[in-house]
């Protein structure tokens, strides 16, 4: 903020100048949005600062807090009250799936201070057998491009294996209905390269699951992020470090 904006050296004042009085400047409601996260993500980075001695730039903070602001919004979008014991939402349906449809269970880990997120998929095989999948890639910006990124990357896998049908479930009910609305500037490329390969898919349907349904694709997604590097396991077994690691960073 430009040195002599704020009205006077009180906190309280300043705050109460930033969220309710900036309106009399005709500050546009999309920016006022964005100043309670910014504010937040400034205490996260001061708290960074002080406990960690990690130093957190302006513009990462600015970037956090416009990320957690258009998610939060995505999350309002929805019009009652959800029961998560009892919800599916699907999305993209193109034909009747056939008997015995297989499906791929996603999920992401995702950390502020991370240098990579983590990925998992649990996917229904043919033979009644599983695949476990556990990948990780470079940070993004928050927790909704990481749940995407996982989604992308798991049709990715999925294609290589040889499924052209197939029902993906998410623990993260803003991908779902972000993927429905297709509007959200700040995932464009995203939804780009979503459309892009789902264009392969005979069938694909995208439905929202409980967390406790998606307890194994979360620890792989952990178990790959607390390993500090980037590879990939695809593989009917559950790699041994997944489950210790997941505990490791909760």
């Amino acid at each position: 903020m430009t040195p002599g904006v704020f009205p006077s050296n009180g906190i309280f004042t300043n705050l109460d100048f930033l969220l309710w009085r900036v309106k009399e400047n005709q500050v546009p409601d999309k920016t006022i949005d964005q100043f309670p996260w910014i504010v937040w993500q400034l205490w996260k980075a001061r708290n960074a600062k002080v406990f960690e001695n990690a130093d957190i730039t302006p513009e990462h903070t600015f970037q956090l807090a416009h990320a957690e602001t258009e998610a939060w919004f995505a999350a309002q979008i929805l019009e009652e009250v959800i029961d998560e014991d009892t919800i599916t939402l699907s999305t993209v349906v193109q034909e009747e799936p056939p008997i015995n449809f297989p499906g791929c269970q996603v999920d992401a880990s995702w950390g502020i201070y991370s240098y990579f997120i983590g990925m998992g998929l649990v996917l229904d095989h043919e033979s009644g057998d599983n695949v476990y999948g556990a990948s990780a890639r470079s940070q993004v910006l928050s927790p909704l491009h990481a749940e995407f990124a996982a989604l992308i990357w798991a049709m990715k896998v999925a294609l290589q294996l040889g499924y052209t049908s197939l029902s993906f479930e998410t623990d993260c009910l803003q991908l779902v209905t972000i993927i429905e609305e297709e509007d959200w500037p700040s995932l464009a490329s995203e939804l780009d390269e979503f459309q892009l390969i789902h264009a392969s898919f005979i069938y694909f349907s995208l439905s929202f699951i409980p967390r406790l349904c998606n307890v194994c694709a979360d620890c792989l997604s952990k178990g790959e992020r607390a390993c500090g590097f980037s590879f990939t396991h695809v593989n009917p077994s559950i790699p041994s470090w997944a489950a210790l690691e997941a505990v490791l960073i909760g």
